[in-house]
């Protein structure tokens, strides 16, 4: 008998010791990245019970300082394995259980995610509030919205408590004219992060009272510690060269769902982006998130009508800054040609799969143009794809 209770005492002894050892493991898994200079990913939510109002993904490189976030629509159209259909990204939107959310987005994506951050709706009141309000830069000076108690802004920046905040996201829409939802969503979170940062030098959130006090508002997969490693390495992010992105695509009427947005090429572009935005993050030299826009010129190489402006909508589409259009050389190009100005096939092939056009060139570059990539349309191109 005392054998058996031996062994038993000694096994307890193990399986302490080897939770132990896991969750030691666990609390230094930030700190760990941060030593392989690794980008730091994270998943960050803000909804209301099971439904999601932001779905935002945050990355972040502790050796450039370089931030990055790309806004996923709640109504995001994709197939979901785990549920062999086709449906909205949101219905994956658990507040207590984020791998489901996770294991999608990094399908869509083609990033790791390490981590996840959740803010109630009631949460973020408190937060914004706990922070001292976050400075919003709205495009234009907004108006009180008829027959609503909506606040009146005079000034392109200014300081938003939690309540303020609150009815900047789940107020009416038209009530802020001049900031559309999706960009709302984002500002609010780049808001946050800006205070985050502005606060580094008070140390405010080193204070074991506000941390705990921030840390209650949050539904996170980061334990203490590594929450407080987190806070204190995003707090050396340089805001101006934080990337802000977004999936690009088009809302369209579904008979059972409602609207739907539907990622541009079934969502294969989107992988491409997150490699470049990758890039930019690891890359030490100075390269501006605006570098990261290609800008495009078409011309019109046939005799076909508005050709070059239905190929510029669609461009737009995949954010490419695009010029104004024109008409090529010539209109009897019997194939769209696209020609790399700057000798970067990479970017013109990636351009070329938009339309399904393979023929690709080396360019000289023009000196009366600013275009990264010049496409003249052929006969081939139907108004949508380049034909075989």
């Amino acid at each position: 008998m005392m054998s058996i209770l031996l062994l038993g005492l000694i096994g307890i002894i193990l399986a302490g010791a080897f939770v132990a050892g896991l969750f030691i493991f666990r609390q230094d898994s930030v700190e760990d990245l941060v030593a392989k200079n690794s980008v730091i990913s994270t998943l960050l939510t803000i909804g209301e019970n099971k439904q999601a109002n932001t779905i935002e993904l945050f990355l972040y490189h502790p050796g450039t300082k370089k931030g990055s976030l790309l806004f996923l629509p709640e109504n995001l159209w994709s197939k979901i394995d785990s549920f062999g259909r086709y449906d909205k990204l949101d219905v994956l939107y658990d507040p207590g259980n984020a791998k489901p959310l996770i294991q999608h987005v990094e399908k869509l994506t083609g990033v790791r995610i390490g981590f996840a951050i959740n803010i109630s709706r009631d949460n973020l009141v408190k937060i914004v509030d706990l922070l001292g309000g976050i400075s919003l830069y709205l495009p234009e000076t907004l108006s009180q919205d008829a027959g609503t108690d909506m606040p009146v802004f005079n000034t392109k920046q200014a300081l938003f408590d939690g309540e303020m905040v609150n009815e900047f996201l789940f107020g009416k829409p038209e009530a802020f004219v001049s900031a559309q939802v999706p960009d709302r969503k984002q500002m609010v979170i780049y808001a946050l992060f800006a205070k985050i940062v502005a606060l580094k030098e008070s140390e405010y959130l080193k204070r074991d009272q506000a941390f705990d006090a921030f840390r209650r508002g949050l539904s996170t997969t980061f334990s203490d510690s590594e929450l407080q490693t987190f806070i204190s390495e995003i707090s050396n992010m340089k805001m101006e060269s934080v990337y802000l992105d977004s999936v690009h695509g088009r809302i369209t009427a579904n008979p059972e769902k409602g609207e739907i947005f539907a990622p541009n090429d079934q969502g294969d572009y989107l992988k491409l982006t997150m490699e470049k935005t990758m890039a930019y993050l690891t890359g030490t030299e100075a390269i501006r998130p605006e570098d990261l826009v290609v800008e495009l010129e078409v011309l019109n190489g046939t005799k076909v009508n508005l050709l070059a402006s239905t190929a510029a909508r669609k461009f737009k589409q995949y954010q490419y800054e695009v010029l104004p259009v024109g008409n090529a050389d010539r209109q009897d190009y019997p194939k769209t040609v696209i020609i790399a100005r700057h000798n970067n096939l990479e970017t013109a092939r990636e351009a070329g799969n938009i339309i399904h056009c393979t023929n690709i060139q080396a360019g000289t570059e023009d000196p009366f143009s600013k275009a990264d990539i010049t496409i003249i349309l052929g006969y081939d191109f139907d108004g949508e794809y380049c034909k075989k």
